[in-house]
């Protein structure tokens, strides 16, 4: 089942007496995600890195030339840079996949007894729709990403700020959201893929909840 359904189980058992089960797993799934993401930034660093880097092949950036060129801690500041700008995309992102997966659960199924494939495709669609337009509406926050984790000239946060206002002030509103067509289609595609696979597994868990609350055959002696 993997990470997300203990969690959620843990949040719903552990939760405040003010928050409903259902807020406390949603809650849990963000986090999740939100973790899952701040893990996985190195992997988003260096592909920013390669792409933007201009030179010969055989020295674009590697996590191998990081370690050699600026050793242990400064592999993990270069792998790890950009972490704000990621944690402000993505916090809002899994925020508004779930919340719109849930509160699509909740009109078309109230009482959970209504799951079927077409409920269950209008979720996915209603939460890939939600987490794809949060994306694309916080681009500016991927350019400052952009900005601190490309080969040539990396920024500081503050730098990639300034140099946003600066573009912004020339070209106006369209230099924030430069290339948000890729990004959107790509997290449409990320967006209907996570909510599928938490659709998943929430089908899953009601499958084994269902099957441990059937009552035990009797055994009818010979």
């Amino acid at each position: 089942m993997g990470l997300v359904p203990p969690t959620t189980a843990w949040a719903r058992d552990n939760r405040p007496d003010w928050m409903s089960k259902e807020a406390a797993a949603t809650s849990a799934t963000i986090a999740n995600a939100v973790v899952a993401d701040a893990i996985l930034l190195p992997t988003d660093s260096l592909s920013t890195a390669q792409q933007t880097y201009k030179g010969a092949i055989d020295e674009r950036p590697s996590l191998k030339k990081w370690f050699n060129q600026y050793g242990l801690a400064g592999t993990t500041k270069h792998a790890w840079t950009g972490t704000i700008p990621v944690l402000l995309r993505t916090i809002p992102f899994h925020t508004a996949l779930n919340t719109s997966k849930a509160a699509a659960h909740r009109f078309l199924d109230p009482e959970g007894k209504n799951s079927t494939l077409p409920t269950k495709l209008a979720e996915i669609g209603c939460a890939a729709v939600a987490g794809t337009a949060t994306n694309i509406v916080l681009t500016p926050i991927s350019i400052l990403q952009t900005l601190m984790q490309r080969h040539q000239n990396p920024m500081t946060l503050k730098q990639a700020f300034h140099e946003m206002g600066r573009n912004v002030s020339r070209e106006g509103l369209k230099a924030a959201y430069r290339g948000w067509h890729g990004r959107g289609l790509l997290t449409a595609v990320s967006a209907f893929g996570t909510a599928s696979t938490l659709t998943g597994q929430d089908m899953w868990a009601s499958h084994v909840k269902s099957r441990n609350e059937k009552p035990a055959v009797p055994v009818i002696g010979r």
